[in-house]
Formats: C-alpha cells, sequence, structure tokens
C-alpha cells in the first residue's frame, strides 16, 4: 500500500479516535510503534496522547511517515469545554490562542463551515474555571503550529465537540460518551472533508503558473510566497473567474505591498456555500 494519504486526523485519545476508525474503515497499522496509527487508501489517523507538546509530536512523525504531500489536508478532532455550549455542540476554531506562551493562530475559512465556529484556548492542564466565552482544549495549539508548517493553512483545521461546561465538569468524562459525542458528528466531519477534497481539486498547474509570474515580479521571501500562494488558492475557490494576474498589480514596489494589497481584496470576498 502506497504511504501516501490526502487526509490525516490527529486525536488525543482513542474513545476519540473509535468512532472515526469505524466509520473510515481504517486499519491499525502495526509495524508503527512510535503512535498508535491507522489508515485506509487515503485516510491516516493517528493517536498522540494527551497535550500539545505529544500532539506536535504526533504531526511531525505523521507528516515524516506518510510522504509529505503538499496537498496534504489536516483536521484535529476531539472534545474540548465551553462554559455554556450544551454537551454535543460542534464547532470549527476560528482562532486558537495557546494559554501558556500567548501564542495565537487565525484558521482561514475558504467555505461557509458546516457548524459554528468559536475561539479556541489551549492550556496545560483540564479547564474547570471557563473564564472565557471560549471553547478549551490541550492540543489545538500544538497541532495547528506544527501542522501549518507542512499544508497551507486553509487545510489544517480544528473541529471540536463539547464535552464539558459549567454544569458538567470534565473530571466526570468518560471514554463511551466521548466516543458517543464524535460519532454523532460524523456528518459535520463528512461535509468539512468535502471542503477540503474541493480545495484539493483546485486547478493546480494554473494556479503554479500564475504564482511564478508573480514572483518574477516582485521580490518575495520563503515566508511570503507561501502567503502569497495561499492568498492565490482562497481567491481560485471563491472567485476563480476573477483571481489577480500580476500584470494587472502596477504600481507596486515589492511583494509585502502586493500582500497587502491581495489580502485586502481577498477578505472581501464572499463566502462559498457547500
Amino acid at each position: 500500500m502506497a504511504r501516501e494519504a490526502f487526509v490525516h486526523f490527529m486525536v488525543a485519545l482513542a474513545c476519540e479516535a473509535m468512532p472515526l476508525v469505524e466509520h473510515y474503515r481504517l486499519s491499525r497499522l502495526m509495524d508503527e510503534r512510535a503512535f498508535p496509527i491507522y489508515r485506509n487508501d487515503s485516510i491516516t489517523l493517528t493517536v498522540t496522547g494527551i497535550g500539545k507538546t505529544a500532539m506536535a509530536a504526533g504531526v511531525a512523525y505523521t507528516h515524516v511517515v506518510f510522504g509529505k504531500p503538499k496537498t496534504a489536508s489536516w483536521l484535529n478532532v476531539g472534545v474540548a469545554g465551553h462554559p455554556d455550549f450544551r454537551l454535543g455542540e460542534a464547532c470549527l476554531a476560528h482562532k486558537i490562542t495557546d494559554r501558556d506562551c500567548g501564542g495565537s493562530w487565525y484558521p482561514p475559512l475558504i467555505a461557509r463551515p458546516p457548524c459554528p465556529t468559536e475561539s479556541l484556548i489551549t492550556g496545560s492542564r483540564p479547564e474547570t474555571a471557563y473564564l472565557e466565552q471560549a471553547l478549551y482544549d490541550m492540543e489545538a495549539s500544538g497541532f495547528y503550529a506544527t501542522a501549518s508548517r507542512f499544508s497551507s493553512s486553509e487545510r489544517v483545521q480544528c473541529f471540536k465537540v463539547v464535552s464539558d461546561n459549567r454544569s458538567s465538569a470534565v473530571d466526570s468524562l468518560q471514554a463511551e460518551p466521548v466516543a458517543a459525542l464524535i460519532g454523532q458528528r460524523i456528518g459535520l466531519i463528512e461535509l468539512l472533508l468535502g471542503q477540503q477534497q474541493k480545495l484539493v481539486a483546485a486547478p493546480e498547474e494554473r494556479q503554479s503558473e500564475r504564482l511564478e509570474r508573480f514572483i518574477r515580479s516582485w521580490r518575495f521571501s520563503l515566508q511570503q510566497t507561501r502567503q502569497l500562494e495561499s492568498l492565490l488558492q482562497r481567491w481560485m475557490l471563491l472567485d476563480p473567474e476573477h483571481c489577480p494576474e500580476p500584470e494587472q498589480l502596477g504600481g507596486f514596489k515589492n511583494g509585502r505591498q502586493v500582500l497587502i494589497y491581495l489580502q485586502e481584496l481577498v477578505e472581501r470576498l464572499p463566502m462559498v456555500f457547500p
């Protein structure tokens, strides 16, 4: 079986993994010892263990083992707390904050999400106070900071199902109810993967040629080139008939000015309905 895969599920707990393993008919790779890993022809799932360090290590290991395709989608699926959301509520993270270091990340949503979105705070301990109106977990910052190095940011998302709140304490969580909460949201995960597959199916050859012409017209650093590629990819999905050509953008002195201009225009584009 080929090692390359197109979707990487990353979960912290075995009970979060089991509904996905069953739904996608994933098989355990018995020769992998670093982490429990499951897969089929196009999907992998890695059980990393609890905490952002374990999650980051699992993402890096998965990237090395499965062929490093640039078009791979990464999806962190798991449970999270929230002060007021009802148990079973599903959300995508539109902002991820690491409470320990203060860093924040903003996963771009390239289409109208199939569920609500919410801010997500990652900490080193289970949350019991719920002081902010946000989701709480222990893995997302490690996941996003690592996975976004290996794929464009639109292909890296955190999908969380609420498992605890002010009325139902986190220390009462059991494996079987957690598995049930994830299993009840498989349909939303399917919709999310459908959006990701559309992203992969965008016309890569035409996009690559356009990117090269931008690079020939202005000087971009490596990080700026990645940002440019991401912006053009988003534009091709949201409004492919009007994706800008470098010849249309005269008057800019450097790549930074081009990126600022493109970012402003992309933010004004309407969302795509799934």
